[in-house]
C-alpha cells in the first residue's frame, strides 16, 4: 500500500527561469537546493515540489510504500509507466534516510 507521496518533481531545461517563476511569481520558498541540478520548494500544504535538470520525462511523483516491490508490480499491472527502478534514498555517507523530511 502507498503510505506517502513525499514529493512530485518537474524537469526543467532552465533552472534559473524555473526558480524565478516558482519564487517570484508563485511566491514559494526554497526548502533545499542542490546546485543547479535539484531545487525543492515548500508548498503551502506541507508537501514538496522539486524542479530538476536531469530527467527526460515528467512531471513525476515519488512514492513510499510498506512493500514497494509489491506495489510496483501492482501499478505495472494497472498499466502505470514506472520510469525509475526502486531505490533507497541515502545521505552522503551512504546511510539510509529514516524519513524524507
Amino acid at each position: 500500500m502507498i503510505t506517502k507521496a513525499p514529493f512530485f518533481a518537474h524537469p526543467t531545461s532552465n533552472m534559473d527561469e524555473s526558480k524565478s517563476f516558482y519564487q517570484n511569481v508563485l511566491g514559494l520558498k526554497i526548502e533545499k537546493e542542490f546546485g543547479n541540478v535539484w531545487v525543492e520548494f515548500a508548498l503551502p500544504d506541507g508537501n514538496t515540489l522539486a524542479v530538476e535538470t536531469f530527467s527526460k520525462e515528467g512531471p513525476y511523483l515519488a512514492l513510499e510504500s510498506d512493500d514497494i516491490e509489491k506495489e510496483v508490480v501492482r501499478l505495472k499491472e494497472q498499466g502505470v509507466k514506472v520510469i525509475q527502478d526502486v531505490w533507497e534514498n541515502k545521505d552522503d555517507d551512504g546511510h539510509p534516510f529514516a524519513k524524507w523530511r
